[in-house]
Protein backbone atom coordinates (compact mmCIF):
# COMPACT_ATOMS: atom_id res chain seq x y z
CA UNK A 1 0.00 0.00 0.00
CA UNK A 2 3.08 2.40 1.03
CA UNK A 3 4.69 1.83 -2.53
CA UNK A 4 1.27 2.07 -4.29
CA UNK A 5 0.79 5.82 -2.40
CA UNK A 6 4.05 6.55 -3.41
CA UNK A 7 3.96 5.74 -6.69
CA UNK A 8 1.06 7.81 -7.31
CA UNK A 9 2.63 10.95 -5.31
CA UNK A 10 5.93 10.53 -7.85
CA UNK A 11 3.02 11.13 -10.81
CA UNK A 12 0.85 13.96 -9.22
CA UNK A 13 4.67 15.78 -9.03
CA UNK A 14 5.62 14.95 -12.00
CA UNK A 15 2.46 15.96 -13.70
CA UNK A 16 2.26 19.37 -11.32
CA UNK A 17 5.97 20.09 -12.56
CA UNK A 18 5.29 18.80 -16.26
CA UNK A 19 2.56 21.09 -16.21
CA UNK A 20 4.89 23.79 -15.07
CA UNK A 21 6.86 23.38 -17.95
CA UNK A 22 4.64 23.66 -20.54
CA UNK A 23 2.76 26.59 -18.76
CA UNK A 24 6.27 28.68 -19.23
CA UNK A 25 7.10 27.33 -22.55
CA UNK A 26 3.88 27.80 -24.39
CA UNK A 27 3.58 31.65 -24.36
CA UNK A 28 7.43 31.45 -25.16
CA UNK A 29 6.85 30.01 -27.82
CA UNK A 30 3.61 31.93 -28.77
CA UNK A 31 5.89 34.94 -28.52
CA UNK A 32 9.56 33.28 -29.93
CA UNK A 33 8.25 33.29 -33.70
CA UNK A 34 8.01 37.65 -33.57
CA UNK A 35 11.84 37.76 -32.81
CA UNK A 36 13.38 34.51 -34.40
CA UNK A 37 15.02 34.98 -37.74
CA UNK A 38 13.40 33.64 -40.77
CA UNK A 39 15.15 31.37 -43.20
CA UNK A 40 16.41 34.41 -45.54
CA UNK A 41 17.99 31.95 -48.08
CA UNK A 42 17.46 28.84 -48.92
CA UNK A 43 19.22 25.44 -50.55
CA UNK A 44 17.09 23.14 -52.30
CA UNK A 45 18.14 20.36 -49.62
CA UNK A 46 15.04 18.31 -47.48
CA UNK A 47 15.72 17.97 -43.60
CA UNK A 48 13.54 14.84 -42.73
CA UNK A 49 12.91 14.04 -38.93
CA UNK A 50 12.58 10.58 -37.93
CA UNK A 51 12.09 8.70 -34.66
CA UNK A 52 14.69 6.09 -35.82
CA UNK A 53 18.26 6.56 -34.61
CA UNK A 54 20.85 6.76 -37.24
CA UNK A 55 22.75 3.49 -36.91
CA UNK A 56 19.52 1.97 -36.38
CA UNK A 57 18.24 3.12 -40.16
CA UNK A 58 22.05 2.21 -41.69
CA UNK A 59 21.83 -1.34 -40.06
CA UNK A 60 18.38 -1.81 -41.20
CA UNK A 61 18.20 -0.95 -44.42
CA UNK A 62 20.08 -0.82 -47.68
CA UNK A 63 21.57 2.06 -49.06
CA UNK A 64 18.62 1.66 -52.20
CA UNK A 65 16.31 1.77 -50.07
CA UNK A 66 17.23 4.42 -48.50
CA UNK A 67 18.02 6.50 -51.46
CA UNK A 68 14.05 5.13 -52.53
CA UNK A 69 12.41 6.07 -49.07
CA UNK A 70 13.71 9.22 -49.11
CA UNK A 71 15.10 10.50 -52.06
CA UNK A 72 13.04 13.47 -52.60
CA UNK A 73 13.63 14.25 -56.69
CA UNK A 74 14.43 17.13 -57.81
CA UNK A 75 15.97 18.30 -54.27
CA UNK A 76 19.78 17.61 -54.47
CA UNK A 77 19.86 16.49 -50.98
CA UNK A 78 17.47 14.78 -47.96
CA UNK A 79 18.95 15.11 -44.30
CA UNK A 80 17.94 12.34 -42.33
CA UNK A 81 17.85 13.79 -38.82
CA UNK A 82 17.68 11.63 -35.35
CA UNK A 83 17.97 13.67 -32.10
CA UNK A 84 19.18 11.64 -29.03
CA UNK A 85 21.74 9.38 -29.77
CA UNK A 86 24.75 9.03 -28.85
CA UNK A 87 27.36 9.80 -30.53
CA UNK A 88 26.94 12.56 -32.72
CA UNK A 89 27.77 11.61 -36.19
CA UNK A 90 27.38 12.25 -39.74
CA UNK A 91 26.61 9.18 -42.25
CA UNK A 92 26.23 8.75 -45.54
CA UNK A 93 23.20 6.35 -46.24
CA UNK A 94 22.46 6.47 -49.94
CA UNK A 95 22.20 8.50 -52.76
CA UNK A 96 21.75 11.51 -51.85
CA UNK A 97 20.63 10.64 -48.24
CA UNK A 98 22.68 11.81 -45.63
CA UNK A 99 21.65 10.97 -41.64
CA UNK A 100 22.85 13.24 -38.76
CA UNK A 101 22.74 12.23 -34.83
CA UNK A 102 22.31 14.98 -32.85
CA UNK A 103 23.35 14.85 -28.86
CA UNK A 104 21.54 16.87 -26.87
CA UNK A 105 23.66 19.20 -24.24
CA UNK A 106 21.47 17.74 -21.59
CA UNK A 107 21.46 14.27 -20.36
CA UNK A 108 19.16 13.63 -17.72
CA UNK A 109 20.36 11.02 -14.73
CA UNK A 110 18.21 7.63 -14.80
CA UNK A 111 17.06 8.99 -11.60
CA UNK A 112 15.38 11.53 -12.30
CA UNK A 113 13.68 10.43 -15.49
CA UNK A 114 12.35 7.82 -13.12
CA UNK A 115 10.96 9.66 -11.10
CA UNK A 116 9.94 12.51 -13.80
CA UNK A 117 9.45 10.90 -17.02
CA UNK A 118 7.08 13.40 -17.92
CA UNK A 119 8.64 16.33 -17.23
CA UNK A 120 12.19 14.99 -18.55
CA UNK A 121 10.08 13.78 -21.79
CA UNK A 122 8.78 17.61 -22.21
CA UNK A 123 11.80 19.51 -21.32
CA UNK A 124 13.75 16.33 -24.10
CA UNK A 125 11.34 17.64 -27.03
CA UNK A 126 12.04 21.31 -25.62
CA UNK A 127 15.48 20.76 -26.44
CA UNK A 128 15.33 18.75 -29.78
CA UNK A 129 13.19 21.26 -30.87
CA UNK A 130 15.89 23.77 -30.67
CA UNK A 131 18.43 21.45 -31.98
CA UNK A 132 16.80 20.70 -35.33
CA UNK A 133 16.19 24.63 -35.81
CA UNK A 134 20.07 25.54 -35.29
CA UNK A 135 20.94 22.11 -37.85
CA UNK A 136 17.84 23.41 -40.08
CA UNK A 137 20.10 27.17 -39.88
CA UNK A 138 23.44 25.48 -40.80
CA UNK A 139 22.34 23.40 -43.37
CA UNK A 140 20.48 26.42 -45.35
CA UNK A 141 17.40 24.29 -45.96
CA UNK A 142 14.02 25.64 -45.23
CA UNK A 143 12.06 22.56 -46.34
CA UNK A 144 11.00 20.26 -43.34
CA UNK A 145 9.75 17.14 -43.42
CA UNK A 146 8.21 14.59 -41.54
CA UNK A 147 6.29 11.07 -41.91
CA UNK A 148 2.34 10.99 -40.67
CA UNK A 149 1.27 10.07 -38.14
CA UNK A 150 3.77 9.99 -35.95
CA UNK A 151 5.59 11.02 -32.86
CA UNK A 152 7.39 13.23 -34.53
CA UNK A 153 4.60 15.64 -35.76
CA UNK A 154 4.79 17.68 -32.84
CA UNK A 155 8.31 18.62 -33.28
CA UNK A 156 7.79 19.56 -36.71
CA UNK A 157 4.98 21.37 -35.96
CA UNK A 158 6.67 23.04 -33.40
CA UNK A 159 9.79 24.18 -35.37
CA UNK A 160 7.86 25.31 -38.35
CA UNK A 161 5.51 27.98 -35.85
CA UNK A 162 8.88 28.90 -34.93
CA UNK A 163 10.46 29.31 -38.09
CA UNK A 164 7.97 29.60 -41.03
CA UNK A 165 9.65 26.78 -42.92
CA UNK A 166 7.96 25.16 -45.38
CA UNK A 167 6.43 21.40 -43.68
CA UNK A 168 5.70 18.51 -45.80
CA UNK A 169 4.78 15.51 -44.94
CA UNK A 170 4.32 11.94 -46.49
CA UNK A 171 1.32 10.26 -44.86
CA UNK A 172 2.07 6.32 -44.41
CA UNK A 173 -1.58 5.91 -42.37
CA UNK A 174 -4.93 6.88 -41.29
CA UNK A 175 -4.94 8.49 -38.15
CA UNK A 176 -8.24 8.26 -37.49
CA UNK A 177 -7.55 4.10 -38.11
CA UNK A 178 -4.51 3.98 -36.14
CA UNK A 179 -6.48 5.65 -32.68
CA UNK A 180 -9.01 3.00 -33.67
CA UNK A 181 -5.95 0.14 -33.52
CA UNK A 182 -4.42 1.29 -30.52
CA UNK A 183 -7.86 2.37 -27.94
CA UNK A 184 -6.65 5.65 -27.51
CA UNK A 185 -5.92 8.83 -29.34
CA UNK A 186 -2.89 8.49 -31.69
CA UNK A 187 -1.91 11.93 -30.40
CA UNK A 188 -2.97 12.04 -26.79
CA UNK A 189 -2.86 8.37 -25.48
CA UNK A 190 -4.71 8.49 -22.15
CA UNK A 191 -6.72 5.73 -21.17
CA UNK A 192 -9.30 6.12 -18.86
CA UNK A 193 -13.10 5.02 -18.13
CA UNK A 194 -13.84 8.65 -17.03
CA UNK A 195 -15.29 11.20 -19.52
CA UNK A 196 -13.37 14.11 -18.94
CA UNK A 197 -10.04 12.55 -19.59
CA UNK A 198 -11.55 10.94 -22.76
CA UNK A 199 -12.29 14.27 -23.99
CA UNK A 200 -9.37 16.48 -22.71
CA UNK A 201 -7.34 13.35 -25.04
CA UNK A 202 -9.63 14.00 -27.88
CA UNK A 203 -8.97 17.52 -27.96
CA UNK A 204 -5.49 17.54 -27.89
CA UNK A 205 -5.47 14.95 -30.56
CA UNK A 206 -7.26 16.69 -32.62
CA UNK A 207 -5.11 20.40 -32.12
CA UNK A 208 -2.35 18.48 -32.72
CA UNK A 209 -3.18 16.41 -35.78
CA UNK A 210 -5.28 19.34 -37.46
CA UNK A 211 -3.09 22.02 -36.71
CA UNK A 212 -0.10 19.91 -38.36
CA UNK A 213 -1.92 19.37 -41.73
CA UNK A 214 -3.50 22.64 -41.81
CA UNK A 215 0.07 23.93 -41.63
CA UNK A 216 1.34 21.69 -44.23
CA UNK A 217 2.72 23.33 -47.38
CA UNK A 218 2.73 19.73 -49.15
CA UNK A 219 0.83 16.66 -48.22
CA UNK A 220 1.56 13.51 -50.05
CA UNK A 221 -0.47 10.43 -49.91
CA UNK A 222 0.60 7.35 -50.99
CA UNK A 223 -2.95 5.91 -51.32
CA UNK A 224 -6.35 7.40 -51.46
CA UNK A 225 -7.46 6.41 -48.04
CA UNK A 226 -4.51 7.95 -46.25
CA UNK A 227 -4.72 11.17 -49.14
CA UNK A 228 -8.35 11.34 -47.78
CA UNK A 229 -7.65 10.61 -44.30
CA UNK A 230 -5.53 13.70 -44.09
CA UNK A 231 -7.62 15.50 -45.95
CA UNK A 232 -10.76 15.10 -42.90
CA UNK A 233 -8.14 15.86 -40.37
CA UNK A 234 -7.24 19.66 -42.08
CA UNK A 235 -4.88 19.17 -44.91
CA UNK A 236 -5.58 21.71 -47.95
CA UNK A 237 -7.42 19.93 -50.79
CA UNK A 238 -5.17 22.29 -53.25
CA UNK A 239 -1.46 21.10 -51.33
CA UNK A 240 -2.50 17.83 -51.30
CA UNK A 241 -1.08 15.30 -54.11
CA UNK A 242 -1.01 11.43 -54.25
CA UNK A 243 1.52 9.34 -55.07
CA UNK A 244 2.07 5.72 -54.83
CA UNK A 245 4.99 4.27 -53.13
CA UNK A 246 8.36 2.93 -54.85
CA UNK A 247 8.68 -0.66 -54.24
CA UNK A 248 11.76 -2.34 -54.09
CA UNK A 249 11.68 -5.02 -56.27
CA UNK A 250 14.67 -6.47 -55.83
CA UNK A 251 13.12 -9.09 -53.77
CA UNK A 252 12.00 -10.32 -57.01
CA UNK A 253 15.49 -10.85 -58.11
CA UNK A 254 16.40 -13.00 -55.12
CA UNK A 255 17.60 -16.76 -56.01
CA UNK A 256 14.89 -19.12 -54.59
CA UNK A 257 16.27 -21.52 -52.12
CA UNK A 258 14.95 -24.80 -52.14
CA UNK A 259 12.33 -25.64 -49.69
CA UNK A 260 14.41 -27.48 -47.24
CA UNK A 261 16.93 -24.79 -47.03
CA UNK A 262 14.45 -22.16 -45.41
CA UNK A 263 14.87 -22.71 -41.47
CA UNK A 264 12.34 -22.93 -39.77
CA UNK A 265 9.79 -23.53 -43.04
CA UNK A 266 7.40 -26.11 -43.12
CA UNK A 267 8.72 -29.22 -45.46
CA UNK A 268 5.20 -30.29 -46.74
CA UNK A 269 1.41 -29.08 -47.10
CA UNK A 270 -0.18 -26.02 -48.18
CA UNK A 271 0.79 -23.49 -46.38
CA UNK A 272 -0.46 -19.30 -45.53
CA UNK A 273 2.34 -16.75 -45.64
CA UNK A 274 2.20 -13.45 -43.90
CA UNK A 275 4.89 -10.88 -42.94
CA UNK A 276 4.06 -8.36 -40.80
CA UNK A 277 5.32 -6.03 -37.90
CA UNK A 278 3.66 -7.71 -35.01
CA UNK A 279 1.97 -5.04 -33.35
CA UNK A 280 -1.93 -4.11 -32.59
CA UNK A 281 -2.06 -1.53 -35.41
CA UNK A 282 -1.22 -4.80 -37.95
CA UNK A 283 -4.12 -7.13 -36.48
CA UNK A 284 -2.00 -9.92 -36.90
CA UNK A 285 -3.96 -11.33 -33.54
CA UNK A 286 -7.33 -11.23 -35.71
CA UNK A 287 -4.83 -13.33 -38.90
CA UNK A 288 -4.29 -15.91 -36.32
CA UNK A 289 -7.80 -16.29 -35.11
CA UNK A 290 -9.02 -16.92 -38.91
CA UNK A 291 -6.32 -19.65 -39.11
CA UNK A 292 -7.30 -21.53 -35.75
CA UNK A 293 -10.83 -21.24 -37.63
CA UNK A 294 -9.42 -22.47 -40.93
CA UNK A 295 -7.65 -25.00 -39.30
CA UNK A 296 -10.67 -27.08 -37.97
CA UNK A 297 -11.41 -28.34 -41.50
CA UNK A 298 -7.51 -27.77 -43.41
CA UNK A 299 -5.46 -30.55 -41.54
CA UNK A 300 -2.56 -29.80 -44.27
CA UNK A 301 -2.65 -26.20 -43.90
CA UNK A 302 0.51 -24.43 -42.29
CA UNK A 303 0.10 -20.81 -40.96
CA UNK A 304 3.97 -19.56 -41.04
CA UNK A 305 4.36 -15.81 -39.91
CA UNK A 306 7.69 -13.37 -40.40
CA UNK A 307 8.42 -10.73 -38.06
CA UNK A 308 8.58 -9.69 -34.80
CA UNK A 309 6.98 -6.78 -32.83
CA UNK A 310 5.58 -6.55 -29.37
CA UNK A 311 2.54 -9.38 -30.02
CA UNK A 312 4.69 -11.95 -30.70
CA UNK A 313 4.66 -13.96 -27.20
CA UNK A 314 1.30 -13.49 -27.08
CA UNK A 315 0.28 -14.68 -30.45
CA UNK A 316 2.83 -18.17 -29.73
CA UNK A 317 0.66 -18.47 -26.77
CA UNK A 318 -2.57 -18.62 -27.95
CA UNK A 319 -1.38 -20.58 -30.65
CA UNK A 320 0.04 -23.08 -28.01
CA UNK A 321 -3.29 -22.77 -26.11
CA UNK A 322 -5.57 -23.39 -29.17
CA UNK A 323 -2.37 -26.76 -30.04
CA UNK A 324 -1.28 -25.14 -32.90
CA UNK A 325 1.97 -24.59 -31.59
CA UNK A 326 3.46 -27.23 -34.72
CA UNK A 327 1.11 -25.58 -37.16
CA UNK A 328 1.63 -21.36 -36.32
CA UNK A 329 5.19 -20.99 -36.80
CA UNK A 330 6.43 -17.82 -35.81
CA UNK A 331 10.10 -17.49 -37.41
CA UNK A 332 11.03 -13.87 -36.45
CA UNK A 333 13.08 -11.72 -38.53
CA UNK A 334 13.73 -12.97 -41.75
CA UNK A 335 15.66 -11.18 -44.79
CA UNK A 336 14.15 -10.75 -47.98
CA UNK A 337 15.90 -13.29 -49.87
CA UNK A 338 14.18 -15.60 -47.38
CA UNK A 339 10.64 -14.21 -47.88
CA UNK A 340 11.12 -14.55 -51.66
CA UNK A 341 12.00 -18.07 -51.14
CA UNK A 342 9.18 -18.74 -48.89
CA UNK A 343 6.77 -17.25 -50.85
CA UNK A 344 7.76 -19.62 -53.75
CA UNK A 345 6.39 -22.72 -51.35
CA UNK A 346 3.56 -21.06 -50.21
CA UNK A 347 -0.21 -21.18 -51.51
CA UNK A 348 -1.64 -17.80 -50.35
CA UNK A 349 -0.52 -14.50 -48.45
CA UNK A 350 -2.47 -13.18 -45.84
CA UNK A 351 -2.43 -9.38 -45.48
CA UNK A 352 -4.36 -8.23 -42.57
CA UNK A 353 -3.21 -5.07 -42.96
CA UNK A 354 -0.51 -3.72 -45.16
CA UNK A 355 1.10 -1.46 -47.31
CA UNK A 356 4.37 -2.15 -49.28
CA UNK A 357 4.24 -5.88 -47.70
CA UNK A 358 0.67 -6.06 -50.01
CA UNK A 359 2.46 -5.43 -52.88
CA UNK A 360 5.30 -7.56 -52.42
CA UNK A 361 2.65 -10.24 -51.82
CA UNK A 362 0.93 -9.44 -55.56
CA UNK A 363 4.54 -9.08 -56.84
CA UNK A 364 5.55 -12.46 -55.98
CA UNK A 365 2.53 -13.79 -57.61
CA UNK A 366 0.68 -15.50 -54.39
CA UNK A 367 -3.00 -15.35 -54.48
CA UNK A 368 -4.02 -12.41 -51.23
CA UNK A 369 -6.79 -12.57 -48.38
CA UNK A 370 -6.58 -9.07 -47.27
CA UNK A 371 -9.14 -6.94 -44.79
CA UNK A 372 -11.33 -4.74 -46.75
CA UNK A 373 -10.03 -1.56 -44.55
CA UNK A 374 -7.54 1.22 -45.63
CA UNK A 375 -6.92 1.06 -49.34
CA UNK A 376 -7.11 -2.52 -49.83
CA UNK A 377 -9.98 -2.44 -51.74
CA UNK A 378 -7.90 -0.45 -54.37
CA UNK A 379 -5.94 -3.08 -55.52
CA UNK A 380 -7.99 -6.21 -54.37
CA UNK A 381 -11.62 -6.50 -55.65
CA UNK A 382 -13.73 -9.56 -54.54
CA UNK A 383 -13.96 -11.92 -57.54
CA UNK A 384 -11.54 -10.28 -59.24
CA UNK A 385 -7.96 -10.09 -58.02
CA UNK A 386 -7.65 -11.42 -54.88
CA UNK A 387 -10.27 -12.15 -51.73
CA UNK A 388 -11.73 -9.44 -48.72
CA UNK A 389 -12.84 -10.35 -45.91
CA UNK A 390 -14.92 -7.95 -43.38
CA UNK A 391 -12.63 -6.27 -41.10
CA UNK A 392 -12.00 -7.09 -38.58
CA UNK A 393 -14.20 -10.62 -38.97
CA UNK A 394 -11.53 -13.11 -38.13
CA UNK A 395 -14.23 -15.75 -39.14
CA UNK A 396 -14.79 -13.83 -42.54
CA UNK A 397 -11.76 -14.08 -42.67
CA UNK A 398 -11.42 -17.58 -42.33
CA UNK A 399 -13.76 -18.27 -44.96
CA UNK A 400 -12.12 -15.76 -47.38
CA UNK A 401 -9.03 -18.35 -46.92
CA UNK A 402 -10.92 -21.64 -47.42
CA UNK A 403 -12.46 -19.90 -50.46
CA UNK A 404 -8.89 -19.50 -51.86
CA UNK A 405 -7.08 -22.96 -50.54
CA UNK A 406 -10.00 -24.96 -52.09
CA UNK A 407 -9.84 -23.36 -55.74
CA UNK A 408 -6.77 -22.91 -56.34
CA UNK A 409 -6.88 -22.79 -60.20
CA UNK A 410 -9.43 -19.59 -59.57
CA UNK A 411 -7.00 -17.77 -56.82
CA UNK A 412 -3.87 -18.12 -59.00
CA UNK A 413 -5.90 -16.71 -62.18
CA UNK A 414 -6.89 -13.78 -59.65
CA UNK A 415 -2.83 -13.13 -58.59
CA UNK A 416 -1.90 -13.21 -61.76
CA UNK A 417 -5.24 -10.50 -63.07
CA UNK A 418 -3.55 -8.76 -59.30
CA UNK A 419 -0.04 -8.38 -60.42
CA UNK A 420 -1.27 -7.04 -63.43
CA UNK A 421 -2.73 -4.00 -62.06
CA UNK A 422 -0.07 -3.52 -59.35
CA UNK A 423 2.26 -3.43 -62.31
CA UNK A 424 0.11 -0.72 -63.26
CA UNK A 425 -0.23 1.31 -60.12
CA UNK A 426 3.60 0.86 -58.90
CA UNK A 427 5.02 1.02 -62.07
CA UNK A 428 8.79 2.36 -61.31
CA UNK A 429 9.32 5.22 -64.09
CA UNK A 430 5.46 6.41 -63.90
CA UNK A 431 6.44 7.12 -59.65
CA UNK A 432 9.56 8.81 -60.09
CA UNK A 433 8.09 10.91 -62.73
CA UNK A 434 5.40 12.01 -60.08
CA UNK A 435 7.24 12.43 -57.49
CA UNK A 436 9.68 15.07 -59.31
CA UNK A 437 6.34 16.62 -60.57
CA UNK A 438 5.19 16.92 -56.86
CA UNK A 439 8.14 18.30 -55.36
CA UNK A 440 9.09 20.81 -57.72
CA UNK A 441 6.58 22.44 -56.64
CA UNK A 442 8.75 23.25 -53.27
CA UNK A 443 10.96 25.04 -55.42
CA UNK A 444 8.83 26.90 -57.65
CA UNK A 445 9.80 24.64 -60.67
CA UNK A 446 8.02 22.78 -63.81
CA UNK A 447 8.94 19.35 -63.73
CA UNK A 448 10.02 18.15 -67.11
Amino acid sequence: MTNTWGHRALRLIDSGVAAVVVLVALPALLIAPIFVRRFDTARNVIVSVTADTIADTHRLNTPEGLARFYGRAPFVRTYVVHVGGRPAFTRKLGPGVVGIELVLPIKWPDAIVRSLPLTTQIATELLSILAVIGLMRRLGGDVLEVMSPSAMVPRAQLVQLLTGCRLTTQVRGNVDLLTYSLGAYFYCRIRSRWLLPRMFAGAVHRLIAEGFYRRCDLVVGYNVNNLQSAISNGADPSKSRLARIAIDRTILDAPIATRDALPGFPQTGRVVLLWSRLGPEKYVREALEAFIDLAATQADVTFVVIGDGPLRESLEARARAAGLAARALFLGFRDRAFIRSAAAFSDVALVPYGGSSLVEAILLDLPVVAFDIEWHAEIVRPGETGFLADFPDSKHMAMQLRAALDAPAEAQRMARACRVVADSMFDPDRVRADERRIYASLLGQTAA
